[in-house]
């Protein structure tokens, strides 16, 4: 066994927010950590802590018990498929230029697993939630799967739309399992030593360092570096060549793959030899084209998955596949067929016609597979007796021959779905939100509405999804009507006032009350904040009048003399006085000859 071999040892992801550098962990069981967990995790975090991608939290511990974020989740993938390439995220507003996190941001935005949550927002410091961390895994390991699977769970309905795809993609493939009580928790948050199990039921082996390789753990297996030589192995899982194989080289020779080869790196050449997959070959480099040392025709890329664009050795031409006797001998028996390629089944589209010798295999005469958007390459077929077969390498040419392409909707397409507001002059010009979603060709979105406060929104028709990823789905969200009540507080009567979520209000005219002085309205009863009139607040509001007493009210004081038969009916003299509305009134008694001025009480102002 190789130095190399030995010193590979079972992975998982259980990274914690990178406070500097990797540090040297000590050797392999010496692990300097106070709370090391010594439980159902201890195997995967020793395995995360041996293999350089769990460092400590920098004080001694590793809290394995602790949230993860959104940003330490970014730094975890990027070093687990050996990111090293990065995107321009100067539109994310919460993304300081000297946050540790800023450069792992960036390479995770170019790896596609990492969005956004719209208006230039990243919540790096925010905790992940499981859904979300379920979903970028599956963006990394581009695996999808049908969404049924998920609802032999108590909690599989509470998984948000955008996310049941991803959710479901590592439940089919064994990588979550839930909790014992048969839950999901897919809005809860993931520890540490949770995401480290995850991750550990995935990959078993990580090779980080050029040189043959001749032994891997049991399970997945991650290439990410390049210069690897993968020799007689069996992969009892997936095998990944990262993206930071980026423009190198990798070399499998005699490998099975007891699952799918996801190709996310390899721009140099990627060799593969004797080597089989049950899973097929999936490609998808972000940052350039795979090219692979070999010819599409072989059975290996029967039904490659190419989401991005893969090249292969180019056949001969039709000259030099062209065999006849001016080429190689042949005895006077050989004869020559005419082979015919067509695009598709349609035979409308040729692509070359060669000649071939009877008897020849016709794959190693047949061009490298064509490549349409939005559409999977599902092999070269041909018609024999009225029934279709499928070209292997054992089939030969005994006639001529008409091969065509058969291609099969990818499952990878994307479609934008926009949210769009209604403005308060009516128009819906306000793009609040984009996502991009993904589904097969040809299929129908599954764009789904959000909540915003405030507004509601409108019925919208799904659409067909295109292949060139053009599909565009508008959902659009009408403002809310609220109404203001009006409590004049024993004025007149004020009518509700009713207007759009945000829209200015017309304030209604001022209430009078007699004796009283209207001062405004307010927000609240106790008369302490002025109502904003500016823009309708969410749900409407009751606002309520305020007064003050006037300080000019009058009032009128009459003196009346005795009538000699005892009766007051006299009225003598009437005065009118001011004061303020609430005080008690300021009546003076006069002097009139031959009378007695009576004792009287004051009133109050009314």
């Amino acid at each position: 066994m190789s130095n190399l071999t030995k010193r590979i040892v079972s992975v998982i992801l259980a990274m914690i927010m990178i406070l500097g550098t990797l540090s040297a962990v000590a050797a392999e069981g010496n692990y300097p950590f106070s709370d090391f967990p010594d439980g159902w995790s201890k195997e995967a975090m020793e395995a995360a802590v041996d293999n350089g991608l769990l460092t400590g939290m920098g004080d001694g511990t590793i809290a394995p018990k602790d949230n993860l974020t959104r940003a330490q989740m970014a730094a975890i993938i990027n070093r687990a498929f050996g990111a090293e390439i990065a995107a321009d995220i100067s539109k994310f507003t919460d993304v300081p230029n000297d946050a540790w996190y800023r450069d792992d941001i960036a390479l995770a935005v170019n790896m596609q697993t990492f969005t956004g949550e719209g208006n230039g927002q990243m919540s790096p410091g925010s905790d992940i939630t499981r859904q979300e961390a379920f979903a970028v895994l599956a963006r990394a390991l581009v695996i999808e799967t049908d969404k049924s699977v998920v609802s032999d769970f108590a909690d599989g309905t509470d998984i948000s739309s955008w996310a049941v795809g991803d959710v479901s993609a590592l439940v089919a493939n064994g990588y979550v399992n839930g909790y014992p009580n048969g839950t999901l928790d897919p809005l809860g948050n993931i520890t540490r030593e949770e995401f480290a199990q995850v991750m550990h039921n995935i990959f078993k082996t990580y090779i980080s360092e050029e040189g043959t390789v001749d032994s891997v753990n049991d399970g997945g297996v991650m290439i990410n570096k390049p210069g690897v030589t993968l020799s007689n192995v069996t992969v009892n899982g997936d095998l990944v060549l990262g993206d930071g194989v980026g423009k190198g080289s990798v070399k499998l020779e005699n490998v099975k793959i007891l699952g799918r080869l996801l190709c996310r790196g390899g721009e140099d050449k990627v060799t593969l030899k004797d080597t089989t997959t049950t899973g097929g070959v999936v490609v998808k480099d972000v940052n350039g084209v795979v090219n692979f040392n070999n010819y599409r025709s072989e059975p290996v890329f029967d039904g490659v998955r190419e989401i991005t664009r893969a090249t292969y050795l180019t056949p001969l031409s039709d000259d030099e596949i062209h065999v006849g006797p001016s080429r190689r001998p042949s005895s006077p028996s050989t004869e020559e067929r005419t082979v015919m390629i067509y695009e598709d089944s349609t035979l409308s589209s040729l692509i070359k016609t060669v000649k071939v010798e009877e008897g020849s295999k016709l794959y190693s005469n047949l061009p490298s597979a064509p490549s349409r958007t939005g559409y999977i390459f599902d092999g070269w077929y041909y018609n024999e007796g009225g029934t279709e077969k499928k070209v292997d390498s054992s089939t030969r040419v005994n006639t001529n021959m008409t091969v065509y392409g058969k291609w099969k909707p990818a499952s990878g397409t994307l479609y934008t779905v926009k949210h769009i507001k209604q403005n308060i002059d009516g128009t819906y010009t306000t793009l609040v939100e984009t996502e991009t979603l993904s589904g097969t060709t040809g299929g129908t979105t599954a764009a789904a509405a959000k909540t915003y406060d405030g507004f509601t929104a409108e019925s919208f028709t799904q659409g067909t999804i295109a292949a060139d990823d053009s599909t565009v789905v508008e959902i659009r969200y009408k403002r809310n009507t609220y109404t203001v009540k009006f409590d004049s507080k024993g004025g007149s009567a004020v009518a509700d006032v009713s207007a759009l979520y945000e829209a200015p209000i017309i304030k209604p005219a001022d209430p009078t009350k007699a004796g009283y002085k209207f001062v405004g309205w307010y927000a609240d009863s106790e008369l302490t904040t002025p109502f904003d009139f500016s823009k309708m607040p969410l749900g409407g509001a009751t606002v309520y009048a305020k007064w003050v007493a006037s300080d000019d009210v009058a009032y009128t004081v009459r003196h009346v003399r005795q009538n000699l038969d005892g009766s007051y009916t006299t009225l003598v003299e009437t005065e009118t006085k001011y004061g303020k509305t609430g005080e008690t009134t300021a009546a003076a008694a006069k002097s009139y000859a031959g009378f007695t001025a009576e004792s009287f009480a004051q009133g109050m102002i009314a």
